[in-house]
């Protein structure tokens, strides 16, 4: 920042505003404190809170002052102020109160039932030997807007006005500054990129890392893997922009619905909400304890409840005393040393190993001095003392100390097991030289491929079953139905460049890609790319009509085969199948895949989601003047616009070709669905001949059921663009 500049944009979001009480930043988006670090800022004390906390349609936190407050205090050894009102204060201190200190009561009776109970170990006290700190309030404190005058004293000399859309910044009685109140996420960081055409083929058993550093190391991104099991991935603390990563190597994101939630600091939770919206409901893997916890902080940011927020996913509580079997592996979780509730584990797969630690401080000489303090049991502490490194694999944490494992403790190890071992959650420059150890690659051309010495039992099924579940024509079929699709398909290979169907050839298959892209074109010009987990094919067969389109080998291709006869066989008395299928080709016959391309919402959504939505679309016009809804009308369905301009008569707006209207279907929140249906605020009329698609409340709601990120960006908006 030179100098005279009052004002600087953060690169991640937010805004910087220099004055006589020091800088001052407006909103926190995630990792903001890195951007002080690139740009070589000293960071701020001082943070006001953005009016809105939450970005729901990123779900991206916009006050993470979580690292802020660390980095300030046990770095800098300083408190930091924050600006907001006494409601927001409420909500922060229950952040902090869950990432500094843990959930308030820890109950593990459920985690440990019955005889395991001696097992527990006692987390309260572990988790507090390790704080260097009190009490919350020794990192922060607070300054509020007057509820009258919306003003908060910064300093003697410095002032904020809450305008409601502007923060406007005085000093000694003049305006210094005005900067928006609702932060904006820059689009080079946080858009949706394309799916590459690169093909990466997931390895039977192995890992992927997407980040292999900490919240305070700008070079690298902060610490996320995903685990590959049978070729199917569940990724770990997801970082903020995993998705991106995984598509920019071929990867999409629906092929990794696995979530496994190690503990509650924004090094580990920020991505998560944001990986949970892309598509579909993701499952998350963690203990009772921390889900709760995760939850108490999130619905403390996203101001909404914990029973709205578990409507984003599903929740699967991991056990603790026996091993969790996902896609023919094991997993067997444990509880780390932390200062919080932490969780780490062990992975089987094919008779190879793969030891996770999570973040703990795995120093003998410290979990010696808790068993001898009776804050840890000898049962629990031999464990740890005794941990063999025998794993195939090994990625251990190297954090800052004294909260994380010190870095001697594994320069000490002995070189077999440094061969096997891969530090996380640790900077390259932390590591010393000649010690032998080295840090997780990232991306996935440095993926650690564990290949395994034994097939898992039923490993080709559960991979066919994976894939097959994707499909959306499948996912209510019976035990019977899933036998009779596994003894139909086959498997066909393509190589770059292939024609697999013809443009105005008869249909004799149905395709389902379960590895490569596959272009689709009509009359040579290419419409989409189609990949993992996408299907073909189908309406030829339903219809009887000739092939639509081409579709073309973009990389080497392998999918899952079904024979018409097959095919028409597993539909049999699936009416509500074969209608959709119906629906779709009518539909295609309009230009409803280019209707939805032009929103530049839904031109977001991946082709699975496209599809879901054209499914629903009913093709309407409308003459000009001609009424679509009325004010006070029930919210039956919403409008996507094709052709022509619709005008809101409440406040005078007009909307053209790609905007989709009326979204809010019931009575519910953003983030879930009302028994109520809603009603229109405002008539909408025709503002010249139109064409336009409907989308009835119940398959919006269907959407919205399936797709919970669709849900949480549309459901608070009367019009997006």
């Amino acid at each position: 920042m030179a100098d005279g500049d009052v004002v600087t944009s953060l690169p991640r979001g937010g805004y910087l505003v220099r004055s006589a009480a020091g800088l001052i930043q407006v909103g926190a988006p995630p990792e903001t404190i890195k951007d002080c670090m690139v740009l070589k800022i000293t960071n701020p004390t001082i943070y006001v809170i953005p009016n809105e906390m939450f970005d729901r349609d990123h779900g991206i936190n916009l006050a993470e002052v979580e690292f802020p407050a660390y980095f300030n205090f046990f770095v800098l050894n300083r408190r930091v102020q924050f600006v907001c009102t006494r409601e927001v204060e409420q909500r922060l201190r229950q952040v902090f109160r869950e990432t500094l200190l843990g959930p308030e009561h820890i109950d593990l009776s459920e985690e440990f039932p019955g005889e395991s109970a001696s097992l527990a170990p006692d987390l309260a006290k572990e988790c507090a030997s390790l704080r260097t700190f009190h009490a919350i309030d020794e990192l922060f404190v607070f300054s509020h807007f007057d509820p009258e005058s919306n003003v908060a004293r910064v300093s003697d000399d410095v002032e904020v006005r809450n305008d409601g859309d502007r923060f406007t910044f005085f000093e000694c009685g003049a305006e210094l500054a005005s900067v928006p109140a609702h932060i904006q996420l820059p689009p080079a960081m946080y858009e949706k990129v394309a799916l590459s055409s690169v093909r990466f083929k997931p390895p039977s058993f192995g890992v992927t890392t997407l980040g292999s550093s900490h919240g305070f190391d700008p070079t690298h991104n902060t610490c996320g893997i995903v685990v590959w099991m049978n070729g199917r991935g569940i990724m770990v603390d997801p970082p903020l922009n995993s998705s991106n990563q995984l598509k920019v190597a071929g990867i999409p994101p629906h092929l990794i619905d696995s979530i496994i939630l190690t503990h509650c600091h924004a090094d580990h939770d920020a991505g998560l909400i944001r990986k949970v919206l892309e598509e579909g409901q993701c499952t998350i893997y963690t203990t009772q304890t921390i889900m709760q916890s995760f939850l108490r902080k999130y619905s403390a940011i996203a101001n909404t409840s914990v029973s709205e927020l578990m409507t984003l996913f599903n929740f699967r509580p991991v056990p603790l005393t026996t091993p969790l079997r996902l896609f023919g592996g094991e997993l067997h979780f444990h509880y780390s040393i932390h200062t919080i509730p932490c969780i780490g584990f062990s992975a089987y797969f094919g008779g190879k190993s793969l030891f996770y630690s999570g973040d703990t401080r795995n120093e003998p000489q410290f979990i010696r001095s808790l068993r001898d303090k009776g804050v840890m049991s000898e049962r629990r502490a031999e464990t740890f003392l005794s941990f063999g490194w025998h794993q195939t694999a090994i990625l251990h944490e190297a954090g800052v100390p004294p909260i994380h494992t010190p870095m001697e403790v594994l320069v000490a190890l002995p070189d077999h097991v440094k061969e096997r071992l891969y530090l996380i959650h640790t900077s390259t420059s932390s590591v010393p030289e000649g010690a032998g150890l080295k840090v997780a690659e990232e991306g996935v051309e440095h993926s650690i491929t564990l290949e395994p010495v034994q097939a898992p039992t039923f490993g080709d099924a559960i991979e066919l079953l994976a894939v097959l579940e994707q499909i959306d024509l499948f996912q209510n079929f019976s035990l019977t139905q899933a036998k009779e699709i596994l003894q139909s398909l086959r498997q066909d290979h393509w190589s770059p460049g292939q024609p697999i169907v013809a443009e105005g050839a008869r249909g004799e298959h149905f395709f389902i890609i379960s590895s490569g892209v596959v272009s689709v074109s009509q009359n040579g010009v290419v419409l989409k790319n189609l990949s993992i987990g996408d299907y073909f094919g189908e309406m030829a067969l339903i219809t009887e009509e000739p092939r639509s389109a081409s579709c073309t080998a973009v990389t080497e291709v392998t999918t899952l085969t079904f024979a018409r006869l097959d095919f028409l066989r597993i539909l049999r008395g699936e009416t509500a199948v074969v209608d959709r299928i119906f629906r779709l080709a009518r539909m295609r016959l309009t230009p409803s895949w280019a209707t939805i391309c032009s929103n530049q919402f839904l031109n977001r959504l991946s082709n699975t989601q496209k599809r879901l939505v054209e499914t629903a679309m009913e093709l309407r016009k409308a003459a000009a003047g001609e009424v679509v809804w009325r004010s006070g009308d029930p919210n039956e369905f919403a409008v996507l616009l094709s052709d022509g301009t619709l005008r809101n008569e409440c406040n005078g707006s007009e909307y053209s070709s790609g905007a989709l209207i009326g979204c809010r279907t019931s009575t519910g929140s953003s983030f879930s669905l009302g028994d109520e249906v809603a009603l229109r605020t405002f008539s909408l009329v025709a503002h010249s001949d139109v064409i336009y698609y409907r989308i009835p409340r119940a398959d919006l709601n269907n959407i919205y059921t399936r797709n919970p990120g669709i849900r949480l960006s549309l459901m608070h908006r009367d019009a997006i663009l």
